[in-house]
């Protein structure tokens, strides 16, 4: 399972280490300026529009191959893991435009995460550095809306 491969997505070879450098700086920087203040959506604008748009549409795709509506938790820690291990070679300032692009997905897909996650439990998660339960929230919000999807037809 080829989940997040930097080697086989050219897409973001694309961007130059300046550009990933910058955003990652601007994230850092409005993080220390706002400390546990932070507004989600806010965080998320840091990122340049062209990488968290790329970034988002690889993380769908690499979705939609691996999740169905009948995928289990289970099934979802196993991909969670996957996507943790294929970047675990990357830099850190693209591990953190990682995550803050996960946060952009689930921002936009709130109403298929468990009702107990809120803006503030997702802010606690992103300031505890919690990346692995951020990305399994997307997972998760992912597979919801692929049930409710498959309902309506």
């Amino acid at each position: 399972m080829e989940i997040l491969d930097l080697k086989a997505n050219q897409q973001i070879l694309a961007f130059s280490d300046q550009s990933i450098e910058d955003s990652s700086n601007r994230i850092t920087k409005y993080t220390r300026q706002h400390g546990r203040n932070i507004d989600l959506r806010v965080l998320t604008s840091q990122v340049e529009p062209e990488i968290i748009t790329t970034l988002g549409d690889l993380i769908d795709i690499r979705a939609e191959l691996n999740i169905s509506p009948q995928s289990s938790n289970t099934d979802l820690e196993s991909i969670n893991d996957s996507i943790h291990q294929a970047t675990s070679p990357w830099s850190e300032e693209l591990k953190k435009i990682l995550v803050v692009t996960f946060l952009d997905k689930i921002l936009k897909n709130m109403q298929y995460v468990p009702r107990h996650i809120t803006e503030t439990h997702l802010k606690n998660l992103y300031l505890e550095l919690y990346r692995e339960d951020i990305s399994f929230i997307y997972l998760y919000s992912f597979r919801e809306k692929l049930k409710k999807l498959n309902q309506l037809i």
